[in-house]
């Protein structure tokens, strides 16, 4: 488990690295605070180039130090989690048989035995709510379909990312 919590955190952390090597779009990280050392909330800000030559701004927010320029880019919000769940791999059993039915033939002692974490998977649950914001010029429809393209292949490389760190 803490293999893969260590790969999330890394690629997270370097996402704009990430980013600019897959996609070829010049990303680059503003302002950027974590809490917490075994648990991971962080907040940041990504400025990311795409084909088109429109610039994107990820997780803007108003403030002094680095201020939004809606005549200059689009922005986009994003709020999402990654969450690790231990999940143990069963012995001895065909794979479709399902835990109900294998259950019915052993005892709980028996189940419990069978289901102990020996050599078990982690499940990688994320879930992600992106807002593009209008912009305040023009865009065209490519463009927008671009943008729209652009986040889910964003996730697309986290994924990649992560399992190039997991199976090196």
């Amino acid at each position: 488990m803490r293999k893969v919590f260590d790969a999330v955190k890394f690629t997270l952390d370097t996402l704009e690295i990430s980013i600019s090597e897959q996609l070829g779009h010049i990303t680059v990280r503003d302002d950027y605070d974590v809490v917490g050392a075994d648990s991971f909330i962080c907040n940041y800000r990504l400025a990311s180039g795409i084909d088109s030559g429109v610039t994107t701004e990820l997780n803007a927010v108003p403030d002094d130090l680095h201020p939004y320029h809606p005549h200059e880019c689009v922005r986009k919000v994003l709020n999402g989690t990654v969450v690790l769940i231990a999940v143990p791999r069963r012995r001895n059993d065909s794979p479709d048989k399902s835990v109900k039915e294998v259950s019915k033939k052993e005892s709980p002692a028996e189940v419990e035995d069978r289901l102990e974490d020996t050599d078990g998977e982690i499940v990688m649950m994320r879930n992600f709510f992106v807002k593009t914001c209008r912009p305040e010029f023009e865009v065209s429809e490519i463009v927008t379909q671009e943008l729209r393209d652009n986040i889910t292949w964003w996730g697309d490389v986290v994924l990649q990312a992560i399992k190039r760190i997991i199976y090196a």
